[in-house]
């Protein structure tokens, strides 16, 4: 093949790969992160997320990540286990997750990231493996947290108590 079509056919390849990081979901620690599209209230439909495609209901395989929230708050309405939940640093407002379901959280733990706006969970949280909560703003958990015998670690710059 002449050198010219050999670069051609590289790059080509290389933006084609460029273009499937844009659309593909981030991956952290081996699971999924999944991000809220703020596009409905039910945090298990898919409608209510990017891609049309809600975390995978076990506690090993997805994390469900939030940015900037302006209209609809997630609302757990049944039962859910995810390995983890996210509040990014675009996070700047006030997130509310609430609901009737009870959520099961894996090795990914929250993660608060987020230095603006109060993050409250006010849904049942049980834990399915040891973990860490890392606070870097205002989290607050109104609802009880079973550790089922498991070690629990605060962190973060903000409130641990």
């Amino acid at each position: 093949m002449p050198a010219p079509l050999q670069k051609l056919n590289r790059k080509r390849w290389l933006i084609l790969g460029a273009c499937g990081m844009l659309v593909s979901p981030a991956f952290v620690g081996g699971a999924t992160v999944r991000t809220w599209a703020d596009a409905g209230l039910d945090f298990n439909a898919n409608a209510s997320w990017l891609l049309c495609i809600a975390p995978i209901d076990n506690a090993t395989s997805d994390i469900g990540s939030f940015g900037l929230i302006n209209l609809f708050q997630p609302v757990l309405s049944t039962n859910r286990s995810i390995n983890g939940l996210a509040f990014t640093i675009l996070s700047t407002g006030d997130v509310s997750f609430s609901g009737a379901g009870e959520l099961t959280i894996g090795t990914g733990g929250i993660n608060n990231q987020s230095t603006t706006g109060v993050k409250t969970i006010s849904t049942a949280l049980t834990l399915a493996a040891a973990q860490s909560f890392t606070n870097n703003g205002s989290l607050t958990l109104s609802s009880p947290v079973d550790n089922c015998g498991l070690n629990l670690t605060l962190a973060g710059t903000g409130a641990k108590g």
